[in-house]
């Protein structure tokens, strides 16, 4: 049994409270668990599989070991995060700030024990003319800290205890198929308090699956995003239809009926398939994020080829640029001197190593490897 299959069956049975079988069980020697490790921790879901292991009397090895330090860390981190969604909640309420948790922070609910949904931050959306209200509350009554950097669609903020807030303003993706409906959110929000709410279950499936197709098109989107999409159908949280009309209208149900083939795999016993099978390797090899070299091949493929790419990237284009410079959106004059100063950036800027890597990513990559992961997309709605 390959460590990839060991580890998904013990994400099935941490998910369902399932015992782990003989099979992998005899599966699971010290060589085994130390490629299982590497690759839950590429997902951050190695507190899973050391959940899961844990009832079981298996040879002590530094892979075990590392795997039950997983979970005791993921019990910490969300009593962390916890901690402080309900700080920034209650200031938000005080402050009369209508406000949205999203992602980790509502998904949670789903699993089994809401630690085993992991995050590395917290996510959370406000109306934008509120955001500069939001930050001062923040920064003055919780002490949080910010570079006042306005990004394509939120703001960052730091907790003195170190948890990262993404305040978001949009939830849009830079898609134009899904960014449609997604900037309707707040019209799918439900009043869980006087100013906070919640998204209807069929919306928040929604946003997970625009969100997941987001990520496959930049390069990945690892297995927790599968792992939340069977959660959910596992606790008949949305209906059915009511998600299908919404993916239609955007143009992603194919992509939909791809990921629900691919769980029916991994987590339902189902024979795989040849798009299962690229799926999974896509997926698995890119980790939570997905890789920078898969990203690169998709946008170089879409562009038109790598001179086009490249051309590109060093002459942004006024539509792309202004995500990064918010000062362009008022001040579209503006474009020549901020493209000066993004080459500025990348030449003396911490950006240089990254940019070098990437053009170096761009150079080596194969055509044929290229057309490959274009059909791939196209196969799966994207």
């Amino acid at each position: 049994m390959t460590p990839e299959k060991i580890l998904l069956s013990l994400l099935r049975a941490a998910a369902c409270k399932e015992a782990v079988s003989d099979a992998v069980k005899e599966a699971c020697t010290p060589e085994a668990l130390e490629r299982v490790y590497t690759l839950a921790k590429a997902h951050d879901l190695a507190h899973m599989p050391g959940q899961a292991l844990a009832p079981l009397d298996l040879q002590a090895s530094a892979a075990l070991e590392d795997l039950s330090c997983a979970t005791f860390t993921a019990v910490q981190r969300y009593v962390q995060l916890e901690y402080e969604l309900k700080r920034i909640c209650d200031i938000f309420e005080k402050q009369q700030i209508p406000h949205i948790p999203l992602k980790g922070a509502v998904i949670r609910k789903f699993y089994p024990e809401p630690w085993m949904r992991t995050s590395c931050d917290l996510d959370i959306l406000i109306r934008e003319e509120d955001l500069e209200r939001a930050a001062q509350a923040l920064i003055r009554e919780l002490s949080y800290t910010t570079d006042h950097k306005k990004k394509y669609h939120d703001m960052w903020f730091f907790a003195p205890s170190g948890v990262h807030l993404e305040l978001h303003f949009s939830i849009l993706e830079t898609m134009e198929n899904i960014d449609r409906l997604l900037g309707r959110v707040w019209e799918f929000a439900v009043p869980e308090t006087r100013y906070r709410y919640a998204l209807d279950n069929d919306f928040l499936a929604f946003h997970l699956m625009a969100h997941m197709a987001y990520h496959f098109t930049g390069g990945g989107s690892g297995i927790r995003s599968a792992l939340d999409i069977f959660l959910l159908r596992r606790c008949n949280a949305y209906d059915e239809e009511t998600l299908r009309k919404y993916l239609k209208q955007c143009n992603i149900e194919k992509f939909y009926d791809a990921v629900l083939a691919l769980i029916a795999v991994w987590f339902e016993g189902e024979a795989p398939t040849p798009l299962t099978e690229k799926m999974e390797q896509f997926l698995l090899a890119g980790g939570t994020y997905g890789t920078k070299k898969q990203r690169i091949i998709i946008k170089q493929h879409r562009k038109g080829g790598k001179l086009k790419y490249l051309l590109n990237r060093v002459f942004m284009p006024y539509r792309e640029l202004k995500y990064r410079y918010r000062a362009l959106e008022k001040c579209p004059i503006l474009y020549p001197v901020m493209l000066l100063w993004r080459w500025f950036q990348l030449l003396f800027g911490k950006r240089l190593k990254r940019s070098v890597r990437e053009a170096q990513l761009t150079l080596r990559a194969d055509k044929a490897q290229s057309e490959e992961t274009e059909n791939f997309l196209r196969q799966i709605g994207l």
